[in-house]
């Protein structure tokens, strides 16, 4: 009887033992699994994370092409799953890439690392500050990945967020809310409505029609009224177009319409004001080098006077150099930098002399002042003809 109660306490205990040693493991086992995921990221692990390279590139990608933007700024916490702690901070970005579609393959995979290539199909670039660039071409990123406590993570290389025709639609439109609960809008605010419904017309075309950039712009129109097959093509097309319209005086406020001048600037550049006005022989556009977006050309002036309507004119023989730098925006070259004042030809400063003569002073009295005025106008002018002559007679 003894024997029989010692055997069942024996197998009472091994059971309890048993069971006390599978209690440790699981805890063992859940504990571990938990660091594993405190380790491995900044937020909760979806609870389908993806158990291979490739599904994990696709799992960022997707994040970011669908779910990046909340309420125009970086949803971090999305696409901070997939990336190693090692990365550290994601650097904040006011630009995005807009992506039309792209493509993965696996260029190598070992135990613990693995490497993934991905082609962008990019349409162009969405800024937080109301801003887009359109410009189609291919890029390719080579994704770095490492196992790190059982889950593949991202680890190189800078990250940069590309999302799809719509996030960046539904971004912009963000930012036309914000106008729109502005009481009092400025004018600059009413330019941003302008172009930011001009960028949403311009990628809903993008979205739905396999049609070009270039073509595309055809559609939506342009604010500062260029027209896509009217406006200069080419960096060194723009440049001569408004040094022309200069030099003829068509963008001349006496004679012409400075408006036009404005369709060759990019919106935000500034005109330094100035009283007088630089006449040149001639013009010569130099050096040019061009980038993918940007561009800078040499322009030589050849300036034979410097003209004020109250002073002599000044005679000048000398050459001057600006260095006009472009960038590509919504599809157009426009300047940047530096505003200079138009350079006009020796016959359009005649045309606008002659033009101060006959309206500004038709009624008035003449006094002395008047009368002074008019003189060093009339002796500019006779100046400025003879110059004419000589510089005919010199290009025969």
């Amino acid at each position: 009887m003894a024997n029989i109660f010692h055997k069942g306490c024996v197998s009472l205990l091994d059971k309890c033992i048993w069971r006390i040693l599978m209690l440790i493991v699981l805890v063992f086992i859940v504990c571990n699994y938990k660091y594993a995921i405190a380790g491995n990221t900044q937020t909760d692990i979806p609870t389908q994370y993806p158990d291979s390279p490739m599904g994990v590139v696709k799992a960022f990608i997707k994040t970011d092409f669908s779910e990046l933007i909340k309420n125009s700024s970086i949803n971090n916490n999305a696409r901070a799953v997939y990336i190693s702690n090692e990365i550290g901070a994601i650097k904040a970005t006011n630009w995005y890439d807009i992506v039309k579609n792209y493509s993965a393959t696996v260029l190598s995979q070992g135990h613990n690392e693995a490497y993934i290539k991905v082609k962008f199909n990019i349409v162009g670039e969405v800024c937080s500050c109301k801003k887009l660039r359109l410009e189609s071409y291919d890029d390719s990123i080579t994704y770095k990945l490492n196992k790190i406590k059982g889950l593949w993570k991202l680890v190189s290389p800078d990250l940069t967020p590309h999302i799809s025709v719509k996030s960046a639609i539904n971004l912009l439109k963000q930012q036309n809310d914000s106008i729109k609960h502005i009481t009092t809008k400025s004018i600059n605010d009413s330019r941003d409505k302008i172009n930011v419904d001009r960028y949403i017309c311009l990628l809903n075309k993008i979205d739905s029609e396999n049609k070009s950039n270039e073509l595309i712009q055809a559609d939506c129109g342009d604010p500062y009224g260029r027209e896509l097959f009217t406006y200069p093509s080419t960096p060194e097309a723009v440049v001569e177009a408004m040094l022309k319209t200069d030099f003829d005086g068509t963008t001349n406020e006496l004679i012409g319409d400075n408006e036009k001048r404005k369709k060759y600037m990019a919106e935000n550049i500034i005109a330094p004001g100035s009283d007088s006005l630089v006449i040149i022989s001639n013009y010569k556009i130099g050096k040019l080098l061009q980038h993918i977006t940007e561009a800078s050309i040499e322009v030589h002036y050849y300036e034979v006077g410097n003209l004020n309507f109250d002073v002599p004119l000044k005679r000048l023989n000398k050459e001057s150099i600006v260095i006009f730098n472009l960038e590509l925006q919504n599809g157009f070259w426009v300047i940047t930098s530096p505003f200079v004042e138009p350079r006009i030809s020796i016959a359009t400063a005649v045309n606008i002399l002659e033009h101060e003569l006959g309206e500004q002073y038709l009624n008035v009295p003449n006094n002395s002042k008047v009368m002074a005025r008019k003189i060093t106008i009339q002796t500019n002018l006779d100046l400025l003809k003879r110059m004419a002559l000589n510089l005919e007679y010199k290009n025969e």
